[in-house]
């Protein structure tokens, strides 16, 4: 997802379309240019540090957003650990992480993130903290399992250490009630987000 890895250049062009943020076709179509070759996520930024605009603005609003997510929603925070897990299977045909694959997060693809914040900016309530995942615990086991399965391996390559770290939490459920009531659904599921993750990072490599 674009909290935790930025460089996707499609969900992060529709998220800075999302009306929080209101950039235009014209407005990214500038930034792309000035970046020649590079990725969209490094477009952004240079024109972050060096446009003085509206559309500044706008961008920095967006970084802003980020970095107060990744604080705030840590059950999100999936991207690294996708990643991570990539890299090992890359290097060793094996998928060996930290952990006993009992602990549990909940995890949400980008295209829910970007519903339920369609969702949010339309609610009018008096509520103003809303948690953004989907209610759900997947253990780490189940996720670097189906990862295998997507890689066209079998779940025997997955292992892990054993180890836990004092103070991290093993169960991770957000409690979205207030997010269903104005109307969220979660249209993507794990499997289908992470083959669409698998061939994303395939053709980074």
């Amino acid at each position: 997802n674009v909290i935790d890895n930025a460089r996707q250049d499609i969900p992060l062009m529709a998220s800075l379309k999302l009306p929080s943020y209101g950039l235009d076709d014209e407005e990214l179509l500038r930034i792309k240019m000035t970046g020649g070759e590079a990725d969209f996520y490094t477009c952004l930024k240079n024109c972050a540090d060096s446009l003085n605009d509206d559309t500044a603005e706008k961008i920095n609003r967006f970084f802003n957003d980020i970095n107060r997510w990744k604080e705030e929603a840590p059950y999100i925070s999936v991207g690294q650990l996708l990643w991570d897990i990539y890299q090992k299977y890359a290097s060793t045909g094996k998928i060996k992480l930290f952990g006993t694959g009992s602990e549990t997060r909940d995890f949400i693809h980008i295209s829910d993130i970007m519903q339920a914040l369609e969702l949010i900016l339309a609610y009018d309530g008096p509520e103003e903290i809303f948690n953004v995942a989907n209610g759900e615990e997947v253990s780490i086991r189940e996720l670097a399992e189906t990862y295998a399965a997507q890689l066209g391996e079998p779940a025997d390559i997955v292992s892990f250490n054993g180890e836990t770290k004092v103070g991290d939490p093993q169960n991770w459920r957000a409690d979205i009630s207030l997010l269903r009531r104005v109307g969220y659904e979660k249209k993507m599921d794990l499997k289908d987000g992470i083959r669409s993750y698998v061939e994303w990072v395939r053709q980074q490599a």
